[in-house]
């Protein structure tokens, strides 16, 4: 930005010159001085055309005074942590049911899994007796079995076909040890896989109603404080004098009022509701 000089008045002078009354250019008067010679600008222009020389302006001040506001606009205020348990400060005695309710069934919700992994366990250790009950029928007499009109697939599926033959086997093959047989005989396979698929059925059903607990409970709760807390918000906000409106944006309101508020309810809904699922599975 270039400084040019800046008119501010004029001098009457005479026909010879001589200045008949001086205007005022920067708080001074403009004339003749003592000895009759004429004042001169100080960018050496004469002062019947009264100028101002801009170029020693000082405008340090000035410049100080913008860089320090907007500092302090810079300058962002701490925020405050809030405690755990102090977020839900605006919860009612039907908030903290329904949190309770919620906490309970997300942790029978993460407790399925490990029911899951029990029943599944146990249906495996079913499938290893029987086929450990298959290599004791092969391990038997070949040609007796054939004589007695049995065979291994058909003992398998009618474990009681062997029970009349087990005093014979016992005198002339020296077999004692029929655990496994009676522990076929007492648990039948299919029977055992039926009830298996029960168990499976019961812990589904089991998961979709306690999960639907888990977040009804949860989101609700969240739903109701949060709701409290924009009351609370936008009260305190009508509150304030009209001095206190010019110093925050309009849309800084509408943001703390909506998306912080959002935040609150993403950390205190469902997300409460997996923490438990989690600390139980782990």
């Amino acid at each position: 930005m270039s400084k040019q000089p800046q008119l501010l008045g004029y001098t009457q002078t005479s026909k010879d010159g001589s200045a008949m009354s001086g205007m005022e250019m920067n708080g001074k008067g403009l004339g003749k001085d003592s000895e009759g010679e004429e004042m001169m600008a100080s960018n050496g222009r004469p002062a019947t055309a009264s100028t101002v020389d801009v170029d020693n302006v000082d405008v340090s001040a000035d410049k100080d005074g913008v860089d320090e506001g907007e500092k302090d606009k810079k300058k962002e205020e701490p925020q405050k942590m809030v405690g755990n348990l102090e977020i839900f400060k605006y919860s009612d005695c039907i908030d903290i049911i329904m949190m309770i309710l919620g906490s309970i069934c997300a942790m029978c919700h993460g407790a399925s899994l490990p029911c899951m992994i029990i029943v599944f366990g146990s249906m495996i250790d079913t499938f290893v007796e029987s086929k450990k009950f298959e290599y004791f029928l092969l391990s038997l007499n070949s040609t007796y079995l054939s004589s007695a009109g049995l065979t291994v697939n058909g003992i398998i599926k009618e474990p009681e076909l062997l029970k009349p033959h087990l005093n014979n086997l016992t005198t002339y093959y020296n077999v004692t040890d029929f655990t496994l047989y009676n522990d076929q005989l007492s648990n039948d396979l299919l029977d055992v896989m039926t009830e298996f698929a029960v168990y499976y059925i019961a812990i589904g059903c089991a998961v979709l109603v306690l999960g639907y607990g888990q977040v009804v409970g949860w989101v609700t709760a969240a739903e109701r404080q949060c709701h409290k807390i924009r009351i609370k918000f936008f009260s305190n906000v009508m509150r304030q004098e009209i001095g206190w409106f010019d110093t925050h944006d309009s849309g800084e309101l509408s943001t703390r009022l909506s998306d912080d508020i959002n935040k609150i309810h993403l950390g205190i809904g469902d997300k409460m509701g997996i923490l438990c699922i989690n600390a139980v599975k782990k």
